[in-house]
């Protein structure tokens, strides 16, 4: 599978992959950019940026042996400045696409934080950085079908970034449960429904559509 692949990213640009029947493309976009006023300080001047950044995923089907509803997993990691990788944003979506179409998704917002400065010793910045994405396609089964990276050395981290999120968030919901029972155990017959309580952290909000071109 390895050779398959190599041989694969030679004929085709690295963001684009096209592995047993479907053609899978990401492309990373800007959705927003902020900066704030410039400040002087120890002889430099120095202002904040943040920028709002996404990937487009784009899907299609080459081949009319592969199934034509799929489900579409993504990853991203960020690389702060100080260099630790963490996992800014993951998701997934289901697709429905036809023998020859594209169908595009976008993923979740990623927040990019950052400082650049200027000085008589010299310009530069220091910001956070997207280090990779990984991009998996599933059947109805949840069988893998197809996966890209945007490099190898991303995969690993990647993986264990998900699972570990994968846990936390089982975890939150096993306590969410358990607090939700405890307050039907504890209602008065007669008394108004308590509402679960809020969980403290919030899902990113995935924002996604389907475009068959």
């Amino acid at each position: 599978m390895k050779k398959v692949i190599v041989m694969l990213l030679v004929a085709l640009p690295l963001s684009v992959l096209a592995l047993d029947g479907y053609e899978i493309k990401a492309s990373k976009k800007t959705e927003s950019k902020r900066e704030s006023k410039t400040r002087h300080r120890a002889g430099r001047d120095i202002r904040s940026v943040q920028k709002d950044v996404y990937y487009e995923i784009a899907v299609r089907r080459i081949s009319p042996n592969v199934p034509e509803k799929i489900t579409v997993e993504w990853g991203v990691m960020l690389e702060r400045s100080s260099g630790k990788l963490i996992l800014a944003e993951s998701g997934k979506a289901e697709m429905q696409i036809p023998f020859g179409k594209t169908v595009k998704v976008e993923t979740g917002t990623v927040l990019l934080k950052g400082h650049e400065f200027t000085g008589v010793r010299g310009s530069g910045s220091n910001e956070d950085d997207i280090a990779g994405y990984g991009i998996c396609l599933r059947n109805s089964k949840g069988e893998e079908l197809a996966e890209k990276y945007s490099s190898k050395s991303i995969k690993k981290p990647l993986q264990d970034a998900v699972e570990e999120h994968r846990k936390r968030k089982e975890k939150e919901e096993k306590r969410r449960k358990k607090r939700h029972k405890g307050q039907e155990l504890y209602q008065e017959p007669g008394s108004p429904v308590v509402p679960p309580q809020r969980q403290r952290r919030h899902p990113p909000k995935i924002r996604w559509h389907r475009h068959a071109g």
